[in-house]
C-alpha cells in the first residue's frame, strides 16, 4: 500500500447504505454512487469506527489483504475516502443527517379538469400560508396560451421556487408562446406536453427551464408511482429526506381534479375540499392531523423489501400502488428491482 498511515475513513459526504447482497457509497457532494460488496461495506464501517488497518488485516488472508489494499487505494483515487492518522478523525466531523425544512408543505400536486382561476387562487393561498416551494399542475383538458398566462400570472407573487406544468399537446403553443409564458413567471421550471404526436425536447438555453413533448397519454394519476433506476437521485436534500421520512409524501399535499385535498391524488381518502375549507388556515385544519402526517413518516428503512435494498435512499417511493393493497408498508407495486438477487425486471 502506498500510504503509511494506519487509518482510513470515508469523507463525511459519502454515506454507506447496506442492502441484502451488496451496498452503495452515496457521494452527496458529487451526486454519484458506487456499488461495493457487503463484505467490504463491513470493512469500511470498521475503519470508519477508527479500527487500525493493521488490526483489520489480522482477520484476513494474504490474498484478501491484497484486495483490501487495492480497493482502499481505489476509493482514495475516486475521492470517496482517505488514509489518515487517528488524530485526523476529530478534524472531519460526521455529516449531520437530520432533514430540515422551513416549509409546512414542500410540494403541491394540483390536478385540473377544467379551466378555473378560483381553484388557482385558493391554491395560491395554500402556497403562501405553508411557504411551499414547488408545485406541479396537471391539466386533463386542452389549455391555450391565454389560459396559461393567467395561471402563471396568479402564481407569480408566491413563495414558489419551482412551477411545473404537465398539459396536453397543443400545436398552437409554439416556441414564441412558450417564451411568453416563461417570461410571465420566471419560476416556471418545466412544461411537459403529453399525448404529443412525437417525442422531442426544446432547448431555449434558459437556465432552469425545460420543455418536453411525450407521446404518452395521461387520463388520470395512475401513470405515477413507477420506481426505476433512471430516476435515481443522489441529491443531499432528497437523500436526507429519505433517511428520515417518506421520500414521496413527506410535507406533500395534493389537490385532485375534484378539489379534494389528499396526501396524493391517487389516494382514496381526503381531508376536505378546497372549495369549502379556509385555505389560509390549512396548517391548523389539515396539516396538523396525525391522519394526514402519518404516511409521510414511513421511510424506506421501514418498508418491506425496500429496507433490504442498497438503492433505497436514492429512489422514489409510492404508497398509493402497493404490492399488498392492505399493507401500507409493503413494497411499491411498480418497482422493478429485486434486492435479493440484484436484478431488474419489467413491471
Amino acid at each position: 500500500m502506498r500510504s503509511e498511515k494506519n487509518y482510513f475513513q470515508l469523507f463525511s459526504n459519502c454515506i454507506l447504505v447496506k442492502g441484502a447482497n451488496r451496498a452503495t457509497i452515496n457521494d452527496l457532494q458529487r451526486n454519484d454512487l458506487f456499488i461495493i460488496s457487503n463484505q467490504f461495506c463491513d470493512i469500511i464501517e470498521g475503519l470508519n469506527a477508527k479500527l487500525p488497518i493493521t488490526e483489520l488485516k489480522k482477520e484476513y488472508s494474504q490474498e484478501d489483504i491484497f484486495e483490501i489494499d487495492k480497493t482502499l487505494e481505489f476509493l482514495e483515487s475516486k475521492e470517496y475516502g482517505f488514509f489518515c492518522d487517528i488524530d485526523d478523525f476529530s478534524l472531519f466531523p460526521k455529516l449531520d443527517t437530520a432533514y430540515k425544512s422551513h416549509c409546512d408543505v414542500t410540494n403541491i400536486i394540483l390536478e385540473k379538469e377544467s379551466f378555473s382561476l378560483e381553484k388557482i387562487q385558493k391554491t395560491k393561498d395554500i402556497i403562501n400560508s405553508t411557504l411551499c416551494e414547488s408545485i406541479v399542475i396537471l391539466c386533463y383538458f386542452k389549455i391555450d396560451e391565454d389560459q396559461l398566462l393567467k395561471i402563471t400570472s396568479i402564481l407569480n407573487n408566491t413563495t414558489l421556487r419551482s412551477l411545473e406544468l404537465v398539459i396536453p399537446y397543443n400545436k398552437n403553443i409554439d416556441s414564441e408562446a412558450l417564451k411568453r409564458i416563461r417570461n410571465q413567471n420566471t419560476k416556471l421550471s418545466s412544461i411537459t406536453f403529453y399525448n404529443s404526436p412525437d417525442e422531442w425536447n426544446i432547448d431555449f438555453n434558459i437556465n432552469l427551464f425545460s420543455v418536453s413533448y411525450r407521446r404518452k397519454n395521461i387520463d388520470d394519476f395512475s401513470f405515477c408511482g413507477s420506481v426505476n433506476k433512471k430516476d435515481f437521485n443522489v441529491n443531499k436534500e432528497k437523500f436526507l429526506e429519505s433517511l428520515n421520512y417518506n421520500s414521496c409524501l413527506y410535507k406533500k399535499l395534493a389537490i385532485d381534479r375534484k378539489g379534494n385535498i389528499k396526501n396524493c391524488p391517487a389516494f382514496k381518502n381526503d381531508f376536505g375540499n378546497i372549495k369549502t375549507i379556509n385555505t389560509k388556515k390549512i396548517k391548523e385544519t389539515i396539516l396538523s392531523k396525525n391522519s394526514f402526517k402519518s404516511v409521510g413518516l414511513i421511510n424506506k428503512d421501514s418498508i418491506e423489501v425496500c429496507k433490504d435494498c442498497e438503492f433505497r435512499h436514492v429512489c422514489t417511493d409510492c404508497r398509493a400502488y402497493l404490492s399488498e393493497s392492505s399493507n401500507i408498508k409493503s413494497k411499491p407495486l411498480k418497482c422493478g428491482y429485486n434486492p435479493y438477487n440484484n436484478t431488474w425486471f419489467q413491471n
